[in-house]
């Protein structure tokens, strides 16, 4: 499987090199996930856009973690439900249920 590659932030340029100077700004470092999403710069702008608004919510950064990394532990579990719940349906395609 091929991967999407991450940009070296020494050599972005254009829009990806503004936002990857926020990023490090905003976060110390340009952590991977910014580097990849740096291949487009309108999504990485969303997620740069959306970090922000997150940031304003009541939650302070312990508990921001908190949430983020319970999130990312159930959607490890979330792609086998799918797998499993898409093999159910094939197996039953009139959607009856049981």
């Amino acid at each position: 499987m091929s991967r999407i590659p991450a940009i070296d932030p020494q050599s972005a340029s254009g829009e990806t090199a503004e936002l990857f100077k926020t990023a490090e700004k905003n976060m110390g470092a340009v952590p991977n996930i910014i580097r990849v999403l740096g291949n487009s710069p309108a999504v990485l702008k969303a997620y740069l856009t959306l970090s922000d608004i997150l940031s304003e919510t009541s939650f302070d950064p312990r508990e921001r973690e908190a949430i983020a990394l319970t999130v990312a532990w159930r959607q490890r579990f979330a792609r086998t439900t799918v797998r499993r719940r898409t093999a159910t349906v094939r197996s039953d395609p009139q959607g009856e249920r049981r």
